[in-house]
């Protein structure tokens, strides 16, 4: 029970950092370090992390244990650790850089669009020309809103990727589905994407909440764009990243003694199907 609920913590913190600490990091530094338009607002940042992050993430706690779990070595509390490298490396390069470079991309091309190249922001610091004329201050404005709400779209519905990909560690989601069986079900994962869009429409449409927190409306190309390829890939390097050092076919060749505590594959296996071998390294059941 401890191990499912160690493992469903490590899902949390893996889910929460590409959005909530690394892309909206990153907004910042464009702005004071490459004179670019901040492409998220501050307001923006705060609804991602107490808001659409928060929802989705309580989800995860209610994921259930995946096959291969008693099948791992037991934790070392004084070697394993919530936030490890291998689960940072994952979280920023695998899941974060991806999800920046599409809702960064989707940001500027709104100012594109606009008739602003991306030439014109770039060290610009605020004093944006075109052709070496100013642009027009309601035209950056309202252009730099609408940025804006499409860099917040196209994150949070990035991070329903995130959340399909982050509830499985090792398997697949074919191998571990959130529809089927009791033993892999997980409803509430829909139920959080669910409010997520709702979240999305409340503060992107409504026209309250578009003069408080200077949001427009998004066309319908930035809801159905094809980001997700991005996250299809960074899934397959996920995997491939937490796949343990050695599978089951040379798991013999590396594993201790089960009686030194070894918990691999063929160990376990052997362990069962053969109840009363003994011998140097082997244990009388």
């Amino acid at each position: 029970m401890f191990t499912q609920v160690y493992d469903n913590l490590k899902k949390v913190v893996l889910y929460l950092l590409p959005a909530g600490t690394f892309c909206e990091l990153w907004p910042i530094l464009f702005t004071v370090f490459f004179g670019l338009p901040q492409p998220l607002s501050s307001i923006q940042m705060i609804i991602i992390s107490m808001l659409t992050d928060c929802v989705a993430s309580m989800s995860l706690i209610k994921e259930k244990p995946e096959a291969d779990l008693l099948l791992r070595m037991p934790r070392r509390p004084e070697k394993d650790k919530l936030a490890d490298f291998k689960l940072l490396f994952q979280a920023y390069c695998f899941i974060g850089v991806p999800m920046l470079v599409c809702a960064s991309a989707m940001a500027f091309r709104v100012f594109r669009q606009a008739g602003i190249p991306f030439s014109s922001l770039w060290l610009s610091f605020g004093n944006v020309q075109v052709n070496g004329l100013p642009v027009d201050p309601d035209l950056y404005q309202n252009t730099l809103y609408r940025a804006q709400s499409v860099y917040f779209v196209t994150l949070v519905l990035m991070q329903w990727g995130n959340l399909l990909m982050t509830r499985t560690r090792r398997l697949s989601i074919v191998q571990q589905p959130p529809i089927g069986p009791k033993s892999t079900r997980n409803l509430y994962i829909f139920m959080a994407m669910g409010f997520t869009v709702s979240i999305l429409v409340l503060f992107i449409f409504i026209p309250f909440f578009q003069d408080v927190f200077h949001t427009r409306a998004v066309n319908v190309e930035y809801w159905f764009i094809r980001t997700h390829c991005w996250l299809f890939i960074s899934d397959i390097s996920s995997r491939i990243w937490n796949r343990p050092a050695f599978d089951g076919r040379n798991s013999k060749s590396h594993c201790t003694p089960l009686a030194e505590g070894c918990g691999c594959q063929a160990c376990l296996v052997g362990m069962y199907s053969d109840p009363i071998s003994t011998g140097k390294g082997q244990t009388e059941l």
